[in-house]
């Protein structure tokens, strides 16, 4: 009986002993897996970083894009002026040779 009772303990630690060593490797495998986690977050947290100065690059190529538009429009219409102005000092010439010509021709 002794010896039974024997037996029965040492199985008794046997299953404690696997249970605990179940128990080290589920451990084991949640620190892993946490450390892969973690490995995946800073890869994603890097991606992240690298869009936000993408779209802040892209937003000031923008701007400037916008800026330049905008002094485009401001010299077209400088130059349009310009344009007015030089054809009407081409027509204000053309009719003052032709004034010119009408007073040699009286001449």
């Amino acid at each position: 009986m002794q010896l039974n009772q024997k037996l029965a303990e040492i199985t008794g630690k046997l299953h404690l002993m696997e249970s605990e060593t179940v128990f080290v490797e589920i451990i084991a495998n949640i620190k892993d897996f946490a450390k892969i986690f973690e490995t995946l977050v800073e890869g994603e947290t890097k991606k992240i970083e690298r869009l936000e100065y993408k779209i802040k690059t892209i937003e000031a190529e923008r701007s400037r894009v916008s800026e330049n538009l905008a002094v485009s429009k401001l010299e077209k219409e400088e130059l349009i002026m310009i344009v007015e102005q030089h054809k009407q000092n081409v027509e204000k010439t053309s009719k003052d040779i032709s004034l010119l010509r009408e007073e040699n021709q009286k001449l």
